[in-house]
């Protein structure tokens, strides 16, 4: 999403952590979610730690209801 959409989410969510939006969409077709053929990515969540390695990736993430919410908040407990 776009830096607007991601801090409102983050915010929405009391997320203690800091987000990247691409705009550019390099990290999303390097990542393979990017799809060209609407134009926009598909939903997904990829953590990036503190080495710089993706440790956590949910590339199907739904927003209809709170259970891949609760899966990264799960995650992100076992990071603190």
């Amino acid at each position: 999403d776009y830096i607007y959409g991601t801090f409102a989410w983050a915010q929405h969510n009391k997320l203690q952590f800091d987000l990247m939006a691409d705009p550019t969409r390099e990290f999303g077709k390097a990542l393979g979610v990017y799809m060209p053929n609407r134009g926009m990515f598909q939903r997904a969540v990829f953590v990036v730690g503190p080495n710089g390695k993706i440790e956590y990736i949910d590339y199907d993430y739904s927003v209809k209801d709170d259970a891949d919410l609760n899966r990264l908040k799960d995650f992100l407990a076992t990071k603190k």
